[in-house]
């Protein structure tokens, strides 16, 4: 599915050029979970942007069911995002001028989809969520993980291909991350969906599923074990 070969990445710098993925292999295969540790400012998030075509890679190659990302146009590179991948970020990302189910609807609407349409696939996908009664209150009337749970429907109900989480309890108390997270493994394993978490907790990553280490722009395959 995903296949990422010799990705090199570098930012301009004050002291010159930082490279942050330095030579990155990694294969997921449909139906795979994995998750990629690292410490803060390791490479985790770059490395999810550049799988989602938002971020462009110096040099190596990005590929989804073999096709070659970076040979799209940006307006297929857009539209790869909206149809084949579901993003769900650690401060939540949803738009505070529209209601929960305004939120969880857009991906459909910008996809094309009739209006209609997407706000009952919108409020059904809610439902499912246990948000039904949350549906018309804008995201500063929910609570952060009410919020999450609205991030992951919008992430959800366009049936992607390919889930990415950036730290997705990262912005949560104990409890709401612990509930959230419970939350998310549930609706990967229901949807049989493939998936990439990107963490720095031990907790988070210890029953997740493929378990890989992000270091000074290397990336290898490490177990559970080596966490502890």
């Amino acid at each position: 599915m995903i296949e990422i070969k010799d990705v090199v990445k570098t930012y301009e710098s004050p002291d010159g050029e930082l490279t942050v993925l330095n030579g990155v292999n990694l294969e997921v295969k449909e139906g795979d979970t994995v998750v990629v540790m690292g410490a803060s400012g390791s490479g985790k998030t770059t490395l999810l942007n550049i799988i989602a075509g938002l971020d462009k890679p110096k040099s190596g190659k990005v590929f989804f069911d073999g096709e070659d990302i970076f040979s799209l146009s940006l307006k297929e590179r857009a539209l790869y995002r909206n149809k084949k991948i579901g993003m769900i970020f650690q401060f939540f990302n949803l738009l505070n001028e529209f209601t929960a189910l305004e939120n969880v609807a857009i991906p459909l609407i910008i996809g094309g989809k009739n209006k209609k349409d997407s706000f009952e696939k919108a409020e059904d996908m809610l439902k499912r969520f246990g948000l039904e009664k949350r549906k018309e209150h804008k995201p500063y009337q929910l609570s952060g993980g009410e919020q999450q749970r609205v991030a992951i429907a919008r992430a959800l109900i366009k049936k992607p291909k390919i889930l990415l989480l950036d730290e997705p309890t990262g912005n949560l108390d104990w409890k709401n991350a612990e509930e959230t997270m419970v939350f998310i493994k549930e609706k990967i394993k229901e949807s049989n969906i493939t998936a990439i978490l990107v963490t720095h907790s031990y907790e988070l990553a210890k029953d997740f599923g493929k378990v890989f280490k992000l270091k000074e722009g290397k990336i290898k395959k490490i177990s559970v074990d080596k966490l502890l």
